[in-house]
């Protein structure tokens, strides 16, 4: 069996594949291709995009990105800062200049609030086949969301006076309570927005509007009567059908949904029943899970992600990246990670609170890989982030680190929010915000990153062969294909036991101290990755088997040493005896002083405690792993919210785990961690232990 890194911070040997449902987000390019420049590497951060990432002015916020024909790039968003929340439309160079062509000779436009509006903030936009820009807004009044704003510019930012005289309002002054989260554009002109409104009383539902190439609204608004609910993602399909993904909210209670509507707003019967799969991804503890993007695959599958929360306590969650597969009828599809859900950790969204980072905000595919962008989020310290999976949902270790590339804004010290994803020849964008959303210091940024080259979908396949002539002729039938197993003969590959015992950055020696116990089953090298101030060291440094540790003094440069700070990732390849690992966590001087204890597991209940120092802040999060037979690695994780310097852990196990875990192959280890905590310099720390023995 080829076991696969995880993203989780504890990353062990195989794909976060935790048990429960969720999915993640999506954003897609629009228009024809630009012909590819030079492509950075799958994951890598491309340079001759403005030095990979570039930052509006000050006060800008960024919600959507769309790529044109010749490789300029929109995004759409605020200015002015949450208290004046105007509408701005920007336009950048595919080598990430703001382009003098557009608006007022400074790549930035602005639209004025219609009449009585507090505020206006532009969603998501597209690009129609003509080349023409639709973006979507939602407008504000003194009592919230008061209706969707579309409006459509020509190549120099002018709004077109052909469409409903410059911009259309939607929904507006009814008490509808109107919100749009999502534009897409049909090859006639038409437009589709997704969102949320008033139908007849109560809070506001999942709707779906429709226009015509003028601005004029088109049929009744398409409600998809699921209670308190938003369309947070919509994708057209060829046939002109509507996948739409989102959540519904009850009480306190947030569960994810995806759907499908017929083109004319109205729910399709053909997809889960009555049009729309509610599903709670939620994590054991967790009562909050959203899908925020979708992509429409041949075939009429549809890949969606979002995010979901692990353990009770909402101002510290454990959150998780999530993407889902189902098929064009609605049901899950059993190939992609476990009954088609993928697990990634250490992500975190905006639907929790103002101060959390999302998930996976987009979404995109192509040629078996399924893409999915956000932020990544340790201890308060957040950053771009965007990840590839292969089609069947395992991370794709030939993208970036293990499959997974953080991008911090300006270094850790200024978090970084991605809200937008797009795909085009020239790489991957992510679009979003750095600096603390929800207030007036803001700084919209766009990141590209290199990708796949992309693939164009494969023809139809040619008509079967006529039938053999009646009498005999033909072909004899083939012989039936050997049957195979799911089995694995011999004992699974250990766990590498990996724990950090000390990682300290040395700002007078300009050295990263590192003590790293492992298996000493483990041979070969280790590769690392330290970021601070707003650059990557990489080298690497060879597993000291006889003394069954990790160890190295390495010289950092003088910037990244002044910080006393930064990010590491240290990143174990396997071997025939030992699974793969990687962890990523910070390191600093001040020491957590993590003192955890084994953990137990009786009685189907998982239990384990430990102390940290009084001056750490945020979770402790501990991994479970194993093996069910014929299965790849399981790896569970779980949080546990830290208090006065102790946590602990109590966790009734879902039957299925307990049956995997029963008939496991092999041991049931575990990973204990903490992954620092940044305003009072404090480093990570990890633990290693064996929960279970191999039966």
């Amino acid at each position: 069996m080829t076991a696969e890194r995880n993203l989780c911070p504890i990353a062990p040997s195989a794909a976060c594949r935790l048990l429960a449902g969720v999915l993640t987000a999506a954003a897609l390019f629009s228009g024809v291709m630009a012909a590819p420049s030079p492509a950075a590497s799958p994951g890598a951060l491309d340079g001759a995009f403005g030095g990979g990432v570039v930052e509006l002015p000050q006060g800008t916020q960024l919600n959507g990105v769309a790529v044109q024909g010749d490789g300029r790039v929109v995004v759409t968003g605020l200015t002015g800062g949450i208290t004046n929340r105007t509408m701005l439309v920007a336009r950048l160079t595919a080598s990430g200049a703001l382009d003098s062509s557009f608006g007022g000779g400074d790549g930035l436009v602005t639209l004025p609030l219609p009449a009585g509006a507090t505020g206006l903030i532009g969603e998501s936009v597209a690009i129609q086949p003509n080349g023409l820009i639709v973006v979507a807004a939602d407008i504000f009044a003194a009592t919230g969301h008061d209706g969707m704003l579309v409006a459509r510019l020509d190549g120099a930012g002018n709004t077109d006076p052909g469409f409903a005289g410059g911009a259309a309002t939607v929904l507006r002054g009814t008490g509808s309570r109107a919100e749009v989260n999502a534009v897409a554009v049909r090859p006639d002109g038409g437009i589709v927005l997704g969102g949320a409104a008033v139908s007849g009383s109560g809070a506001p539902t999942a709707a779906i509007v429709r226009l015509a190439p003028s601005g004029a609204q088109t049929g009744a608004v398409g409600y998809l009567n699921i209670g308190e609910s938003t369309i947070e993602g919509l994708a057209l399909q060829s046939d002109g059908k509507i996948a739409v993904v989102g959540s519904q909210k009850s009480g306190q209670i947030v569960q994810a949904f995806i759907g499908r509507a017929n083109a004319d707003g109205t729910k399709d019967p053909s997809f889960a029943g009555d049009g729309v799969l509610e599903r709670q991804f939620a994590l054991p503890g967790g009562a909050r899970s959203a899908l925020q993007a979708v992509a429409v695959e041949q075939g009429g599958t549809l890949v969606a992600a979002g995010y979901a929360l692990a353990g009770a306590d909402p101002n510290a969650p454990g959150i998780f990246n999530v993407t889902t597969r189902v098929d064009a009828s609605g049901n899950p599809d059993g190939s992609f990670g476990a009954g088609g859900v993928r697990y990634i950790a250490g992500a975190r969204s905006n639907m929790v609170n103002a101060q959390a980072a999302t998930g996976a905000t987009g979404v995109a595919t192509n040629g078996g890989h399924v893409y999915s962008g956000g932020s990544w989020d340790e201890s308060g310290s957040s950053a771009l982030a965007v990840q590839a999976q292969n089609a069947d949902g395992g991370l794709d270790g030939g993208f970036g680190i293990g499959g997974q590339t953080i991008t911090p804004v300006r270094g850790f010290e200024a978090p970084g929010y991605g809200m937008a994803l797009a795909l085009s020849s020239d790489g991957l964008y992510v679009a979003g915000s750095s600096g603390g959303l929800g207030n007036d210091s803001t700084t919209g940024v766009v990141a590209r990153y290199g990708a796949y080259p992309l693939v164009s979908p494969p023809p139809p396949p040619p008509p079967p062969p006529p039938p053999p002539p009646a009498g005999g002729g033909g072909a004899p039938p083939a012989a039936p294909a050997a049957p195979t197993t799911g089995s694995v003969d011999g004992p699974p590959p250990s766990p590498a036991k990996l724990e950090i015992a000390r990682a300290q950055v040395l700002r007078s020696d300009r050295r990263l101290d590192v003590l790293a116990p492992i298996t000493a089953l483990a041979s070969g090298e280790v590769k690392v990755a330290f970021h601070a101030a707003g650059r990557f060291e990489r080298f690497e440094s060879k597993i000291d088997s006889k003394n069954r540790r990790i160890r190295f003094n390495q010289r950092i440069p003088k910037a990244q040493a002044s910080m006393g700070t930064g990010i590491m990732t240290i990143t174990y390849g396997g071997d025939a005896d030992t699974q793969p690992q990687e962890v990523r966590l910070r390191a600093a001087a001040g020491k957590a002083k993590l003192d955890a204890e084994r953990p137990k597991i009786k009685n189907g209940v998982l239990t384990a405690a430990g102390e940290i120092s009084t001056r750490a802040r945020g979770v402790v999060r501990l991994q479970l792993l194993y093996e069910p037979p014929g299965e790849e690695t399981v790896t569970l994780e779980y949080t546990a919210k830290i208090k006065d310097g102790k946590y602990e852990f109590d966790v009734k196990l879902p039957s299925e785990v307990r049956t995997g875990i029963a008939t496991r192959r092999g041991v049931v280890h575990s990973y204990t961690l903490f992954t620092g905590y940044l305003p009072r310099r404090i480093r990570g720390e990890m633990t290693s232990y064996q929960v279970l023995p191999a039966p």
